[in-house]
């Protein structure tokens, strides 16, 4: 991913470009669909609304948002594509030391089949400020695989009750 290329656009990552800082986060999952993160100090900080900026073939940047909340010992999460604003829910959710992994899965009613999409990541927690992912996405659309990098990030942290 060009970072460059992400600070000349008119989102506002430019907090988290800062925020990547290498810091291991401590936790643990399961392989529940949904699964449990063992740290609830780390679950916290990875719970509220996230913006992902995504590079895609034709050197373009494109841009997510979705919501990550607690449901039980597990995470859920659902968002959309910008600007068009195509729902999906972030499934799959684990988290291994500092490498965090989701899938994207679309709900579409007239394209009930589109593939899913697979995130691996860094995260990063540092002591003051917001989490950050920085990583790898793929998917499988029909005949090719489309890939390329993301940077994700919390922009408005659920407090904490």
């Amino acid at each position: 991913m060009n970072l460059s290329r992400i600070q000349t656009r008119h989102y506002k990552p430019y907090l988290a470009l800062l925020l990547l800082l290498v810091v291991p986060a401590l936790g643990g999952c399961g392989s529940a669909v949904n699964c449990a993160i063992d740290s609830k100090p780390v679950l916290s900080r990875l719970l509220g609304k996230w913006s992902v900026l995504y590079d895609v073939p034709g050197d373009r940047t494109l841009h997510s948002t979705f919501a990550l909340a607690a449901e039980g010992e597990g995470v859920v999460g659902s968002g959309s594509d910008e600007p068009r604003g195509i729902p999906f829910t972030i499934e799959s959710f684990r988290l291994h030391g500092n490498q965090l992994s989701f899938v994207k899965q679309y709900h579409v009613p007239e394209n009930p089949n589109l593939p899913p999409v697979f995130y691996s990541g860094r995260l990063s927690i540092p002591d003051r400020g917001v989490a950050s992912v920085a990583g790898t996405y793929e998917q499988a659309v029909p005949g090719r695989r489309v890939s390329g990098k993301f940077l994700a990030y919390i922009f408005v942290a659920k407090r904490s009750e």
